[in-house]
């Protein structure tokens, strides 16, 4: 790894894919463009941090998933009560009527 390389990402406008940061957290570990202790242990937890963003985004999306099916299986579970209600309803009225 060069520090071409992580120069390059570093100036990168568009998000970090997974593969990228771990060529950044490579370079930082190796010291590349960094100067001192300080900048070094704020650069990695800011690049920890963005992991943990994006681990949370793909679980956020995950539970939505999730929860979008519970909510359709559970919409289908109350259509079917009312409709089962309905037929118990008419039904209730037809054996009131004969009886």
């Amino acid at each position: 790894m060069d520090r071409n390389q992580i120069s390059q990402l570093l100036m990168k406008h568009t998000a970090f894919t997974r593969e990228e940061l771990n060529t950044l957290r490579a370079g930082f570990a190796e010291s590349y463009c960094i100067s001192d202790n300080q900048t070094y242990v704020m650069a990695r937890m800011n690049l920890e941090l963005i992991d943990r963003i994006i681990h949370l985004d793909d679980a956020s999306a995950s539970l939505l998933t999730t929860a979008n099916t519970l909510t359709t299986r559970i919409l289908w579970l109350t259509i079917v009560g009312v409709a089962v209600a309905i037929v118990g309803v008419a039904l209730s009225v037809i054996a009131a009527c004969r009886g």
